[in-house]
């Protein structure tokens, strides 16, 4: 793929075609990025804006200053991130872009979030909503509608996340956003979790399990599988929470996702642990703490700490 990509360059380059060139050079970062090369992304992303700004495709440079942003932002460097989405909003503003411009509200709300400034990131949000529909963009409309509900759970606006999902579940349903629908039924059973309405919880879970099992979406039923199991641990069904903690660390490790499976695993760990299942929890631990260094995760000391608390504690039984 990549060889293909570099020959489409250099035989552009050869035949004096600056735009031809330009995009690509964003197809092969696209490439890159797709793979998992941020860096390599990131290089060819903007010898690509550099030639398209001077071929003056300001439609494609308005993309461009989009997805850098977007890597900026994965390498942990937000403030950058959020300078070149500023970047990217303005011009397509200018050339009134629409579409795009409710794109990059969107994503600075994603930057913002990420921050903590959940206040923030609802205000951007709610100007892509206000874009979506005047385009009626109605799976647009219903990702930010979703989005809008998870900033104000974060808020503990409870009430008000709970409107904005239902609608965000009313207008998936609609289009035939099968994955978002899946997303926000977890996410109106995490609002009853936090809410102490367990049973409320299980029930929305079950629905987003079965939609995410209907559409492939492993991770997501992972996600959905492990928020079961904590609604059995919160209704005193420790067998039937130990079962699908179990299943979910069958899909999570499907997916591939070693920075959440090593979150599970350790999850599994304090369930088994408070299940007096304790060989089996230090097993589980270990585990979790073993991703957690190949994948660098935040939470390695705390695992850590727990797993000699466990095995102090088997030394003493």
């Amino acid at each position: 793929m990549f060889d293909n990509l570099q020959q489409a360059v250099s035989a552009a380059r050869q035949a004096g075609d600056r735009l031809a060139e330009g995009i690509a050079y964003k197809k092969l970062g696209e490439a890159y990025y797709g793979h998992g090369h941020p860096q390599a992304a990131l290089d060819h992303f903007e010898q690509a804006l550099a030639i398209l700004r001077e071929a003056g495709d300001r439609q494609t440079e308005g993309l461009l200053l989009h997805l850098i942003a977007g890597v900026y932002s994965d390498l942990g460097q937000k403030q950058s991130a959020l300078d070149i989405y500023r970047q990217a909003l303005d011009l397509r503003r200018d050339i009134g872009d629409r579409s795009g411009e409710s794109a990059t509200l969107n994503n600075i709300a994603v930057v913002y979030s990420s921050l903590g400034q959940k206040q923030e990131a609802l205000k951007y949000y709610l100007k892509s909503l206000e874009i979506d529909t005047d385009l009626g963009d109605r799976r647009g409309e219903g990702i930010a509608l979703n989005n809008i509900g998870e900033m104000y759970r974060a808020l503990h606006r409870k009430q008000d996340a709970l409107l904005y999902y239902r609608q965000a579940l009313i207008l998936r349903h609609e289009v035939g956003d099968r994955k978002g629908e899946a997303v926000t039924l977890n996410n109106i059973g995490e609002l009853d979790y936090e809410s102490g309405l367990f049973q409320e919880a299980l029930e929305h879970y079950q629905s987003a399990l079965a939609v995410r099992r209907e559409v492939g979406d492993r991770r997501g039923e992972a996600i959905t599988l492990n928020n079961i199991s904590r609604a059995y641990h919160a209704l005193g069904q420790h067998e039937a929470a130990l079962t699908h903690a179990q299943a979910a660390l069958t899909a999570i490790h499907d997916s591939a996702d070693r920075w959440l499976e090593a979150e599970m695993l350790f999850e599994a760990g304090l369930l088994l642990d408070e299940l007096n299942q304790t060989e089996e929890a230090i097993q589980r631990i270990e585990q979790a703490i073993a991703l957690d260094v190949a994948a660098t995760h935040p939470d390695l000391e705390q695992h850590r700490q727990k797993l000699a608390e466990v095995r102090d504690r088997l030394k003493r039984s």
